[in-house]
């Protein structure tokens, strides 16, 4: 595995989905995007496993850029033909060949020189080239003329071409050499293409503009991405048989193996993203988390120790190294209702839950062990429990409740409930160290100080529209709230029970507490902002999702990392980002459901 140029985030987060019932641990043992290096418009990339070096087409710029994997720093760019759309490396580490789409060429170039050699003749529009397992037969396909051809590499001579679908723009040569798979894109088919008697076998339905193929390491399985239907298609190499395909994302466009065969890798063109699939032939999935890396991932390669995968960027003229293997969603935890709001012990060792159960009309709350996932027995509380605070104790939680109007006062260790009323719609609460719960009620635009030695709770104090979050400053001497109605967030003094300093945030979600007294919001809108806590000056950092509703930070790297709950929307999916403040760019997306709408960090998780 390359060095990881990280966040330093460790951890799980925890993910909540209430339209699925559903408590997902996500692993975080680090970042999966490791580091980016500018090009120019790649369009496809080839890995010298010799020299740890990623071959990047740069299709506008009409070159070549060698990137050491081991840095991510770029060499010089090397000149090649026009329009480099394809390129490979020969088995012996000695040359890439690179076919250059506006020129009708390919291009060797000497890896040990970077030097370019005589062109060969590639046809009228080459697209993409494999090599054949000894290296000494290049495989173009030609986008114009609709044709496979074979080319000798040690003499450029036209071996033979033959007729294929059309707009053939990707090509995979099995490991025995006896096939090769062409892609059409235009003609929505798969062509197997026998190399020893120089002939098309009949075309298999794959989709509908199949964009990218692949063989697996042990030659049992062809593996279609299909960029119009958003699958991905295996095709069992003796038989030919088509399986059954599972669907990946929006755009697939290119897909690459990793060298046991156990994990395909797909890029989706549109979600800029690479998506692990489980490979068990003749069978593929399940789908794994996506990780983010660009608007335009459009060809994928895989490191030949397994630990990296390298992206090419078109629309961010960058190659990204994915470092494997650090982020892991768990298998979800089912519920009997529906998920609201989470709480962690000041031991970190317990997740407190609230959970609404509309069948019964009930609500409650439930504990869930962190270090394995094991549920314990639920405590009944409100109608629909929104929002769950514990004190610095780790022996007394509060609940707000929605429908009832109510706030539940649980003893965690006897496990007895007392039940005040308070606002009208209250939906979130916070505990100050000296043992004062605040609970902000939504549609009474108010906020009720409730003193937890005596059970008893004072006057409400008048806020801006629709309270919706409540944040404890770190001195515990104010409560920041954030007012979605008034698109506000305000001081609530401890002390005085006075509102101060609103500061303006459209329609703010959820807020979180970083370091160097900032606190960050996400707004309904879909923006992350950070507020300084002195002055309350407010700073937009960048888009936050389709629809975010909860929010943490992490801080146990170098620099604060926010997490965001996407709830996503129709033609999304709901998803935990990870966000780095610094760069103000999403580095990770992993997708758990249509509703997810809150996140909560831990230090350990289940297994």
């Amino acid at each position: 595995m390359y060095p990881p140029q990280t966040l330093g985030v460790s951890g799980f987060a925890w993910a909540l989905d209430p339209a699925a019932s559903t408590v997902t641990p996500i692993s975080l043992d680090g970042d999966a995007l490791a580091g980016t290096t500018p090009t120019r418009a790649p369009y496809a990339v080839a890995l010298d496993a010799a020299t740890d070096t990623a071959y990047v087409a740069n299709y506008s710029a009409d070159t070549v850029t060698p990137i050491s994997l081991k840095s991510m720093r770029a060499g010089k760019p090397i000149a090649v033909g026009k329009n480099p759309d394809g390129i490979a490396i020969s088995p012996n580490h000695a040359t890439a060949y690179v076919a250059c789409y506006g020129s009708g060429s390919v291009v060797p170039i000497t890896l040990a020189t970077g030097k370019t050699r005589k062109p060969i003749r590639g046809g009228d529009g080459p697209s993409a080239i494999a090599l054949s397992p000894s290296g000494t037969v290049a495989y173009v396909t030609d986008l114009i003329s609709n044709k496979l051809a074979a080319i000798s590499l040690s003499n450029g001579h036209a071996l033979f071409e033959v007729h294929v679908g059309s707009k053939p723009d990707a090509v995979a040569v099995t490991p025995n050499g006896e096939l090769a798979y062409v892609a059409n894109f235009g003609s929505s088919s798969l062509t197997p293409v026998k190399l020893t008697t120089h002939s098309a076998a009949p075309a298999l339905n794959v989709g509908s503009a199949p964009d990218g193929v692949t063989v697996t390491p042990d030659g049992t399985t062809a593996l279609v991405v299909d960029y119009g239907s958003g699958q991905i298609v295996p095709i069992t190499i003796s038989s030919e048989h088509v399986g059954r395909a599972v669907w990946i994302g929006r755009d697939p466009s290119s897909v690459a193996v990793s060298p046991d065969g156990k994990t395909a890798y797909v890029t989706d063109l549109r979600a800029g993203t690479v998506v692990p699939v489980t490979l068990a032939p003749p069978a593929v999935g399940p789908v794994g988390q996506a990780v983010l890396v660009g608007a335009g991932a459009i060809a994928v390669a895989v490191s030949p120790d397994e630990g990296s995968l390298v992206v090419a960027d078109y629309s961010g003229n960058a190659l990204s190294l994915v470092d494997l293997g650090v982020v892991a969603a768990r298998p979800a935890i089912h519920l009997a209702g529906e998920p609201q709001a989470a709480a962690l012990t000041p031991d970190g060792t317990t997740l407190w839950v609230t959970l609404w159960v509309p069948r019964t009309s009930k609500g409650e709350i439930l504990p869930i062990t962190v270090a394995t996932g094991v549920v314990g027995m639920a405590i009944p509380v409100g109608d629909e429990p929104d929002a769950i605070a514990i004190d610095a104790a780790g022996t007394e939680a509060v609940v707000a409740n929605d429908l009832s109007g109510t706030a539940s006062l649980v003893d965690l260790s006897n496990r007895t409930v007392t039940t005040v009323s308070v606002g009208s719609h209250p939906d979130a609460v916070a505990i100050t160290p000296s043992d004062l719960a605040f609970v902000a009620n939504y549609s009474s635009d108010d906020v009720t100080p409730i003193d937890l030695s005596s059970g008893e709770p004072d006057t409400p104090v008048t806020v801006a529209a629709g309270p919706d979050s409540l944040l404890v400053s770190p001195s515990g001497h104010f409560v920041l709230v954030a007012s979605r109605g008034g698109s506000l967030v305000s001081k609530l003094e401890v002390d005085s029970l006075t509102v101060r300093q609103p500061a303006g945030v459209p329609s703010p979600m959820a807020e979180a507490l970083g370091v160097n007294d900032l606190a960050y919001v996400v707004s309904q809108s879909g923006t992350l902002s950070s507020v300084a806590l002195h002055d309350m000056t407010v700073t937009t950092i960048c888009p936050s999702g389709t629809a975010p509703l909860g929010l943490a930070v992490s801080t146990t790297g170098p620099e604060p990392v926010v997490f965001v709950a996407d709830s996503g929307s129709s033609t999304t999916v709901g998803a935990i980002a990870e966000i780095n403040v610094t760069s103000g760019k999403t580095v990770l997306s992993v997708p758990i459901g249509s509703g997810v709408d809150a996140v909560l960090l831990t230090t350990v998780g289940p297994a």
